[in-house]
């Protein structure tokens, strides 16, 4: 009976449970439901207003058109009615999407989202498109009331540039008396340019002038904006000529400088005593530019003068920073060959006294290194060349370090570890070795034993004598 009642209320807990949770999940689905609603609802009634804004702005538009046509010529004009249709059709879309939205056919609340989302951007763009031309109009507008100011501000431009021209003539003829007409080239011409700048400025003033009278407004600004080009560029031709007297009197002060330096070089330069074959043509070279300065009579061209002065003197300073590294690199090396060679002559005896204190076994290979490391090492100790005396000797260094290790593997196999020869075979050059009952015969009994035991002490002497050469 017990049981019943504890199974009963088992399953009444449960269910109470069951209906506990699936009320609150419902509840909780509902408030979802209801947040997206409320959402979708809130972006209906945004799109609903943006699309009111647009057909305002629309209407707004077609008014405003009505007064560019009085104001602006038919660029302008074409310009803003197509803005309009473009913005009509974007409208147009925009509405039957909003239609849709709002017919008698149920839809998702993703339908709905994405309709006014539709929306929106439509009449996103309507007011995009819209405010550009706006802008450009007004940008226009004021330009045309601005213009009248700005051409008799562009004519006061002319009227003080003007006055320059003929105190600019005149220095140019002050200038053509003095230097070479190469020195000349660049400023010579500048100012009949200018006069022609000048006459250009003022006709492009008339047109804008006449252009503004016929309300073209696009037209004038171009013209207004070509005359104030006109004349900034007459302005500043007409200052380069006032100015070549400054930059050629620097010019000759640079030069005079550049001259004294150039000697101080010729005389570093010819005191080098290994010459390179593109030495002497360099020096000769700017010998020749400076004393053909030096020289000199009548009208002169400091720029050219100065230039190639500038690339003889630089031609030599190559070669001299060239022959001063080299020297530098020589010095080092000559600090290295000493270490060279004494590391050199340690691998060779470190390699010797493997040979000799360990005879038999070492073959050829090794023995030929070490002959080759001291005769290359002998090379270097007389090379006139540092460089290649310093390489001569690293190399029988490499050499003797290469004799000392196929020494080891010579004695390694052929030695007393081996029982056997030189090399793989059982004796050592032969089947008896240098004897018939020589070093390796065969076993090692009696005098063989002798022989391996003297061996080990020698191996050991060996390696002891190879620790005093390293420390």
């Amino acid at each position: 009976m017990e049981i019943v009642v504890i199974l009963a209320v088992l399953l009444i807990g449960g269910a109470i449970t069951y209906l506990v949770l699936s009320t609150r999940r419902k509840r909780r689905e509902v408030a979802s439901q209801q947040q997206v609603f409320a959402q979708v609802d809130a972006l209906e009634v945004y799109a609903g207003q943006a699309l009111v804004r647009a057909d305002e702005r629309i209407r707004l538009a077609a008014d405003e058109l009505e007064f560019i046509t009085a104001e602006f010529g038919d660029e302008v004009i074409s310009r803003f009615t197509r803005a309009i249709a473009g913005a009509r059709g974007s409208l147009t879309e925009a509405f039957r999407l909003n239609q849709l939205l709002h017919d008698e056919k149920p839809d998702t609340p993703d339908e709905r989202r994405n309709m006014s989302q539709g929306i929106i951007q439509h009449c996103s763009d309507v007011e995009k498109s819209l405010d550009e031309q706006a802008d450009s109009v007004s940008t226009l507008r004021d330009t045309m009331r601005r213009l009248p100011d700005a051409v008799a501000a562009a004519r006061a431009d002319i009227a003080r540039v003007r006055q320059h021209v003929e105190p600019a003539r005149r220095a140019l003829a002050t200038a053509s008396d003095r230097y070479a007409e190469s020195a000349l080239r660049s400023v010579a011409p500048n100012v009949d340019q200018a006069e022609r700048l000048i006459e250009f400025c003022e006709r492009s003033l008339q047109i804008a002038e006449q252009k503004h009278d016929e309300h073209l407004a696009i037209p004038a600004g171009k013209a207004l904006t070509v005359a104030r080009e006109s004349v900034s560029r007459a302005d500043g031709l007409l200052k380069a000529v006032a100015d070549f007297e400054m930059e050629a009197l620097s010019a000759e002060s640079t030069l005079a400088a550049v001259i004294e330096d150039s000697r101080g070089d010729i005389i570093v330069a010819r005191a080098v005593t290994e010459r390179p074959s593109d030495l002497d043509p360099a020096i000769e070279r700017l010998r020749s530019a400076t004393e053909s300065v030096a020289q000199q009579t009548g009208k002169r061209d400091p720029f050219e003068t100065l230039s190639r002065l500038r690339e003889a003197n630089t031609a030599l300073d190559v070669i001299m920073d060239r022959i001063t590294q080299r020297t530098r690199d020589a010095e080092k090396l000559r600090a290295q060959l000493p270490t060279a060679i004494d590391d050199a002559e340690r691998q060779i005896a470190a390699a010797t006294n493997i040979v000799d204190n360990y005879q038999a076994p070492v073959g050829p290979d090794a023995r030929t290194r070490l002959a080759e490391a001291r005769r290359v090492l002998d090379s270097a100790r007389v090379e006139h060349d540092t460089a290649t005396a310093v390489t001569s000797a690293r190399r029988a260094a490499d050499l003797a370090s290469e004799a000392a290790r196929l020494a080891d593997r010579d004695i390694q196999q052929g030695g007393m570890y081996a029982m056997g020869g030189y090399g793989h075979q059982r004796g050592m050059y032969g089947r008896g070795g240098y004897a018939r009952g020589g070093f390796g015969r065969g076993g090692m009994g009696g005098g063989d034993m002798l022989t391996g035991i003297l061996g080990g002490m020698v191996v050991g002497g060996l390696l002891d004598d190879m620790g005093d050469i390293f420390d």
